[in-house]
Formats: C-alpha cells, sequence, structure tokens
C-alpha cells in the first residue's frame, strides 16, 4: 500500500507526536519562512 505524507509539518499540528512509543526518538524541529513576519516552527 503507497501511503504520500508531507515531509514538513507544522509543529503544532501534532503529526510527529507519537513518532514512536519508548521515546528513544524525536522529530527534528527547525524555524522555516524566510521573509515571513513570523517564522514557522516545523
Amino acid at each position: 500500500m503507497r501511503v504520500t505524507v508531507p515531509l514538513i509539518v507544522d509543529a503544532e499540528s501534532g503529526v510527529n507526536e507519537y513518532l514512536d512509543r519508548d521515546g528513544s526518538r524525536t522529530p527534528v524541529e527547525f524555524l522555516c519562512g524566510l521573509g515571513l513576519d513570523k517564522p514557522i516552527r516545523a
């Protein structure tokens, strides 16, 4: 089954909150949106 997902998501979306169950891996977080008044936490 092919599943398509976004490569970059807004940090507040909650998509990566349960990346793993034991807490050994955490999602990468960074600011993006050059030129925006408020950068996006992704």
